[in-house]
């Protein structure tokens, strides 16, 4: 078991960082990356992509969102003021530093944030390092801070319904190279009449703060007045192969 707590090795993590962007990939094509591994390249916009790289959310994919993994769990469902627009702006946009002031105020390090790039298949995708440090679960494995890499990917359907997916791989603690935890935000406007789904006070970053946080009054679109949004968070653990402490991991993620 000694052997078990070793930090993960230089090869390790850079194939832990390849796992991780080649699972989103595969998240997004039902299993398979037609890059054959390895990062999803970025797309080379022949078709006005130079634009659409400068103001992501004016990119519309067609059709509706693909359907959740088998194994997600729902965490939250909450009703927030807005529109799925504000939300983009407020929390993923390139301008914007909530994502990394929520980092750094819960104890993270080292943080690095990319800007979106038109992805080669679906909408856009950025990467997200930063070193954590362990808690939970996990803090009695020895370790006590482990680099974490995060694949992200966003597209706007029609509708204004967005989809917002995370791929994360913890690259120093024991058995990291052998799951990813993946999240799911699924946003669209609310209906004109439609019953409300609480006022966003789940807690953590979808609840209180993210609803301080989305602005109160926006453009109406002909749908619900004042604009609200409808919001649902999606927790998954992906295995690669067999580990004995999955119960366990999957714990430390909660």
């Amino acid at each position: 078991m000694a052997a078990a707590t070793r930090p993960m090795s230089a090869g390790a993590k850079a194939a832990a960082v390849k796992a991780a962007a080649s699972a989103a990939a595969r998240e997004r094509n039902g299993g398979g990356n037609r890059n054959g591994g390895g990062s999803e390249e970025e797309c080379d916009d022949d078709d006005g992509g130079a634009d659409s790289a400068s103001d992501p959310w004016g990119h519309v994919e067609p059709g509706s969102p693909p359907p959740r993994q088998k194994g997600s769990r729902l965490l939250l469902a909450c009703e927030l003021p807005g529109t799925p627009e504000d939300f983009f702006n407020v929390l993923l946009a390139n301008e914007s530093d909530f994502l990394a002031d929520v980092l750094e105020e819960q104890g993270n390090r080292r943080i690095d944030i990319t800007t979106w790039k038109r992805a080669e298949q679906l909408g856009f995708i950025r990467d997200v390092q930063f070193t954590s440090p362990i808690k939970g679960a996990f803090s009695n494995w020895g370790v006590s801070h482990t680099s974490c890499f995060v694949s992200q990917r966003f597209c706007r359907y029609e509708g204004d319904v967005l989809l917002y997916e995370a791929v994360q791989t913890n690259m120093d603690i024991p058995y990291g190279d052998c799951f990813t935890v993946n999240t799911r935000w699924e946003l669209r406007p609310a209906l004109a009449g439609e019953p409300g789904g609480g006022d966003g006070g789940g807690g953590g970053l979808a609840g209180g703060a993210l609803a301080a946080a989305v602005p109160d009054a926006s453009a109406a679109g002909g749908l619900a007045w004042p604009p609200r949004l409808k919001a649902e968070m999606y927790l998954r653990v992906a295995f690669s192969r067999t580990c004995l402490f999955k119960k366990i991991i999957e714990a430390g993620t909660q």
